[in-house]
């Protein structure tokens, strides 16, 4: 019976894995629209903000004109007729309305209640703060007397209507084609299970990777590319809208001229007018007056020739008869700048869906489909039970670095000064409070997996952590903002530890290199998808929010490991370092500073980790947010430049970990390793454009890649490994790696008090070099070490 029972479960595991698919489809293609249709709607909202901007400007220099010469706002005589004049220059605005310092309307169109004033906003162009309370978009204006004393402010006001219908066109033609595309994937799906399952030739692990792939890969960037095409279509007709009603500015005023008797060829500087609207609207690439006979009289902007679908008319008139029209041209290139950042969102889910595939298809290998899947028996691989570790550490890693492009300046917004430090110091502060914190666990928790196994720091550190991304959202100064990241630090410390304790425990030594290269790429994974999927979050949603989501996130790693891992929830029989388990405590001491004054550790941890480390989290988590924020770079795109970090990790370093674990001198590695690191930091002097950064970070990728796990094998292989046991040095070895990541943003931060970023990044790249050929003077080969 519990045989017959037994083939029913095999028979249903297809089933389940492919529910687990199915759902894995729906949640890839739901977020990606998403994303994407928030993007959209933000792209809109600008355009037609930044519109009225215009519009109000220029309403708020007259009336800012007549406060100048003595008029006061409360008993301003033909108020109301600028307002009309407003609205007659766009009549999709509902209301127009002067507003005392307090938000008290004094004069208005329409109704008007009081606006909250008390909220602080970044001034938007011509000095106008945009505010939502509701349905009701506001934009303001402060009006200013001769002494620049603020008398109050103008007031556009529009509603939501005005942005819903187009949005909803977007949204149904977006929502059709997402049904339908995700509805073909899972028919696919179906179908392609039935046949891989009945035929047992299929049943290999590539084959179902590769169909996989091309299912759920198609499917995503099917509905990608048409949403790309969708939005910039629409995206074309907006900023349309937004050209026409600046130019109507224009309009009114060769409208003016001509009723009062002058004729279309002779008007007055109007061409300088032209030339600053074109200037002050990116959008617009040139303006024309034309007569009806199409000639050209007046010209603003560029002079290439545009596609029909970028070109615009306004009729100007004189005593209700047209006498010619005004011409607008967009400018394609900032249309396809704003509309590539969709498509980069779009492109950018579906990559991270992808690596999503690769962790849940790990998970599903080592348990639904074990049974059922047989593997070549030249194609090594982990243990499928051992191999759970990595989707168990992923989340984890996932929900962690969903904050860590942003962190610098989150801190800019909380900051203020603390203990006479500088600015720069300040802002890295919460990053090297986190890693040494993280630091300082390491350690402990080494002696921790030696006497309980590694579940219970996993299960510890998890539970600090949610607490710990649960108040980095919820306090408002930085000291307590300092104080929740070194909590994380120490949760994110234990997690690590206990994830490589795993794999040291349950791992064979001859699969030792390949299963802690399995269990860091499931982490590069995690903090590629964290970092990008964050960054984009929190242009959409602010920061704060951020943090929430990275706490629930974490409570499912935990969930997945109690579930999932419960069969390795024991005590090591034998401990990597048993020899060493009855030691005093005076004798633990003197074996670590033992471990700290052997020369061949010195080096290895002074010239090659350390430097690493420093350089690591100074480039990619200090530097990198703050030196884009400064080129205008969107929180998105700096996210995406993290990622291309992460990605050489998954894609290269388990490749050359695997070369490694067969390779006799494995130095070579590790220096080639410390050279490609100094020389990306060494770019910034060489180059200061946006591609410095994405260069930089690729070769720093690369850099790890090479040499992080030959260090790892080398310091496993050191004679004072053998003396002291390897938890434990390679509990000293994290813990110096945190120490480094600790330094990583405050080194940087105390070179930024005396130079520009590019020169404290190069003064970074040479110590690294400098070290790296003392690295390569020192260190012995292994056999070597012992006669040392």
């Amino acid at each position: 019976m519990s045989r017959q029972k037994k083939n029913l479960k095999q028979r249903l595991y297809p089933i389940f894995t492919l529910c687990a698919l199915l759902a894995m489809l729906v949640c890839a293609q739901g977020i990606s629209s998403g994303l994407s249709l928030s993007s959209f709607n933000r792209l809109h909202l600008d355009a037609v903000v930044s519109s009225y901007d215009a519009v109000g400007g220029d309403l708020a220099n007259k009336i800012n004109r007549a406060l100048r010469l003595g008029k006061p706002l409360e008993n301003f005589i033909g108020m109301e007729k600028l307002l009309v004049q407003g609205k007659q220059t766009s009549q999709k605005l509902n209301n127009l309305s002067i507003l005392a310092q307090d938000g008290k309307p004094l004069y208005s169109l329409r109704e008007q209640p009081t606006i909250d004033l008390t909220a602080t906003a970044a001034p938007r162009q011509n000095n106008s703060i945009y505010r939502q309370h509701g349905q009701h978009h506001h934009l303001l204006f402060p009006l200013q007397n001769r002494s620049e004393n603020l008398q109050g402010y103008l007031c556009l006001s529009f509603d939501s209507d005005q942005l819903d219908s187009k949005q909803s066109q977007i949204i149904h033609s977006s929502l059709t084609v997402l049904g339908f595309t995700t509805l073909i994937a899972s028919l696919l799906l179906v179908l392609g299970f039935y046949f891989i399952f009945n035929h047992r030739a299929l049943r290999r692990r590539r084959i179902i990777y590769l169909f996989i792939f091309a299912v759920l890969g198609g499917a995503q960037l099917t509905y990608s590319l048409y949403n790309i095409t969708l939005f910039q279509q629409h995206y074309v007709e907006i900023t349309n809208t937004k050209a026409i009603t600046i130019a109507q500015l224009l309009k009114r005023d060769v409208n003016f001229l001509l009723e009062r008797g002058l004729k279309l060829d002779t008007l007055y500087k109007i061409d300088n007018q032209m030339a600053q609207t074109v200037d002050r609207v990116a959008e617009i690439a040139t303006l024309d007056i034309i007569d009806n006979h199409a000639a050209t009289l007046y010209h603003a902007g560029s002079t290439q020739t545009q596609a029909t679908r970028l070109i615009s008319y306004l009729p100007v008139s004189k005593h209700g008869n047209q006498v010619g029209q005004i011409k607008i041209v967009l400018n394609p290139k900032v249309i396809q700048a704003n509309t590539l950042e969709i498509a980069l969102d779009s492109l950018t889910v579906v990559a991270l869906s992808l690596l999503f595939i690769i962790e849940l298809m790990i998970f599903l290998f080592a348990t639904l489909l074990a049974p059922l899947v047989r593997q070549k028996h030249h194609e090594q691989q982990l243990d499928d039970q051992d191999a759970l570790i990595r989707p168990a550490t992923f989340i984890y890693i996932y929900a962690a670095s969903l904050c860590y492009s942003f962190i610098p300046l989150y801190m800019q917004q909380l900051y203020h000064p603390i203990a006479g430090l500088s600015r720069e110091v300040v802002l890295g502060l919460p990053l090297t409070m986190e890693m040494l914190g993280g630091g300082l666990a390491l350690i402990p928790v080494g002696h921790w997996i030696d006497r309980k196994g590694w579940h219970q720091p996993f299960i510890c550190g998890s539970i600090i952590s949610i607490a710990a991304a649960i108040l980095s959202g919820i306090v408002t100064d930085p000291v307590s903002f300092i104080g929740a990241r070194t909590l994380m630090g120490i949760g994110y410390g234990m997690v690590w530890m206990s994830a490589q304790g795993f794999v040291l425990l349950n791992t064979r030594p001859n699969h030792r290199a390949r299963g802690i290269s399995n269990v860091v790429a499931g982490i590069f994974s995690g903090i590629i998808c964290g970092n990008a999927v964050g960054a984009m979050l929190a242009q959409h949603l602010g920061f704060r929010p951020v943090f929430v989501v990275a706490a629930a996130l974490m409570v499912l790693s935990l969930a997945f490991t109690l579930l999932f891992m419960r069969h390795s929830f024991k005590a090591p029989l034998q401990t990597l370092n048993q020899s060493h388990t009855n030691e005093q405590p005076e004798q633990k001491r003197l074996g670590l500073l033992h471990l700290l004054t052997d020369p061949q550790a010195l080096l290895l941890f002074g010239c090659s980790l350390l430097p690493y480390s420093v350089g690591m989290v100074g480039l990619l988590y200090y530097v990198s947010p703050i030196y884009l924020k400064q080129l205008g770079t969107s929180q998105s795109t700096i996210g995406r430049v993290i990622m291309l970090f992460g990605l050489c990790m998954i894609f290269i370093a388990p490749r050359i970990s695997h070369f490694a674990d067969h390779l006799t001198d494995k130095r070579p590695l590790v220096i080639i390793g410390g050279l490609l690191g100094g020389i990306s930091l060494l770019l910034f002097e060489v180059s200061k454009s946006f591609w410095t950064v994405p260069i930089a970070v690729t070769l720093l990728g690369l850099s790890v890649s090479v040499s992080a796990a030959s260090r790892n094998l080398l310091t496993i292989g050191l004679p004072i490994t053998q003396t002291l046991g390897t938890t434990r040095v390679m509990g000293a070895y994290r813990s110096i790696d945190k120490m480094g990541q600790a330094l990583g943003p405050l080194i940087p931060a105390l070179l930024l008090s005396y130079m520009e970023i590019p020169s404290a990044m190069a003064t970074m790249g040479i110590a690294y070099l400098i070290l790296t050929a003392l690295l390569m003077w020192g260190l012995k080969r292994q056999g070597e070490q012992q006669d040392v």
